[in-house]
């Protein structure tokens, strides 16, 4: 009986969870997404842009927000130079998954 019983609630969760995921990837709001795993993605793509510009002479990481919303990179802060901000551009730039990189960054004057 007890088996029974589980394998009925291991049914009904399987059902609620992959309605769960059909929901998540039919009702993004830029149309679908698969929304765990584009955030996982999009957090990699960030993490790993933060440790390019840290590691990126000429480039004061500490200075630069980096996000990533469905694989599109923005950059916002303010930096020394208009070449600081073109080489923090051009990293960012330089994943294979970034589809376009937003360069909000100002320029001190």
């Amino acid at each position: 009986m007890r088996k029974i019983l589980f394998a009925i609630f291991a049914a009904m969760l399987a059902m609620t969870v992959a309605t769960a995921a059909e929901a998540a990837v039919e009702d993004g709001p830029l149309g679908p997404v698969g929304a765990v795993g584009d955030y996982m993605n999009d957090a990699a793509t960030t993490a790993e842009i933060k440790a390019r510009l840290a590691a990126e002479h000429g480039v004061d990481a500490s200075a630069i927000s980096v996000t990533t919303d469905h694989s599109v990179v923005t950059l916002e802060g303010v930096v020394d130079s208009q070449a600081e901000s073109e080489l923090a551009e051009r990293v960012a730039g330089g994943m294979s998954n970034v589809k376009a990189v937003k360069n909000r960054l100002g320029v001190r004057h």
